[in-house]
């Protein structure tokens, strides 16, 4: 028996692109409605409130969208739910992601979740924790995006592509689009020549920068004021994941095995250069928490968090 549509979804769990990924589909569902959507630092209760009490002058109901790092509170949610029963045309959905300090995280979905039910909405409330995927799994939304791009891959190439990007199906999605651009079927060879080239001149000039030329970071970051901050931000964090990878390799074998350590063979001039810089960088743990607060800070619509970012991250860079 198929399941009603939820009216009422708290999403939250250890992997943050299902979050996204159902919140996207129930939201689907609710196409004709009059969407409203809070993010983080945006929400405001009363507004909230305001918006799940209206009726739409269409007959088309009204879907909230709120994407939290903070658990809500118990009146809060009971305000919210009451409001939600008295109008049967509205929606709301909730991700609840990880903020910064992961030591609460845990106890706040377990609480959030135990406190979001309501008597009225019976089966059309839900709250649901994800966990990272296993393969066949990861390999079952890569088949999804592929399917809907038209686009021709061997199996061999995607699990290339789960290596190269440590398993991020959003960062994977954005690549599957670019290689379908290639309107050729892609296998490992096109992943080898064309993914670890995905950065743009403008990246790859930052990154320049911030090894070689530290003067001309803010100059350098400044020509990538148009580029979209959540890949760029993406794109630093896979290439510094590489980064560690071979610092970590090297430190307990004193050797180099690309194949190994990446799953593929960059070029040998590309090679060289990330080892290089795979030992320059002082503090890994320090430049993914920054990178992680610039993340969410981009999320929640700071427009300066780059620059804080940059000028931390000089001072693990030697």
């Amino acid at each position: 028996m198929k399941r009603a549509t939820p009216r009422a979804a708290l999403l939250y769990g250890e992997w943050a692109f299902y979050i996204e990924y159902y919140a996207r589909k129930i939201a689907k569902a609710y196409s004709q409605a009059q969407k409203s959507q809070f993010d983080f630092g945006d929400y405001r209760f009363q507004e909230v409130l305001e918006v799940l009490s209206q009726d739409s002058l269409f007959a088309t109901g009204n879907l909230v969208c709120l994407r939290l790092d903070k658990k809500l509170g118990a009146k809060e949610i009971r305000a919210l739910l009451d409001t939600l029963a008295l109008h049967p045309r509205n929606a709301l959905i909730i991700e609840f992601y990880q903020a910064k300090d992961k030591s609460t995280y845990a106890q706040d979905f377990k609480q959030f979740a135990t406190q979001f039910k309501h008597p009225k909405l019976g089966d059309h409330i839900i709250d649901v924790r994800f966990f990272m995927p296993n393969l066949d799994t990861l390999l079952e939304l890569l088949q999804e995006k592929v399917h809907a791009l038209g686009l021709i891959i061997d199996t061999q190439a995607l699990l290339l592509l789960l290596e190269v990007q440590n398993n991020d199906v959003r960062i994977i999605y954005q690549d599957l689009e670019k290689l379908a651009l290639l309107d050729k079927p892609i296998g490992i060879t096109e992943v080898q020549e064309h993914v670890y080239g995905l950065m743009g001149a403008e990246t790859q000039e930052l990154l320049e920068a911030l090894f070689e030329k530290p003067k001309k970071v803010f100059e350098s970051f400044a020509r990538l004021q148009g580029v979209e901050e959540m890949e760029l931000i993406w794109g630093l964090e896979r290439y510094f994941y590489q980064l560690f990878l071979i610092f970590a390799y090297l430190k307990g074998h004193n050797s180099m095995d690309a194949k190994e350590i990446l799953g593929f063979n960059p070029p040998p001039m590309v090679l060289k250069q990330l080892s290089q810089r795979a030992q320059q960088v002082q503090d890994y743990q320090g430049v993914f928490g920054g990178l992680r607060t610039w993340h969410i800070a981009s999320m929640q619509g700071q427009k300066d968090a780059g620059w804080h970012f940059l000028i931390k991250v000089q001072d693990y860079i030697r």
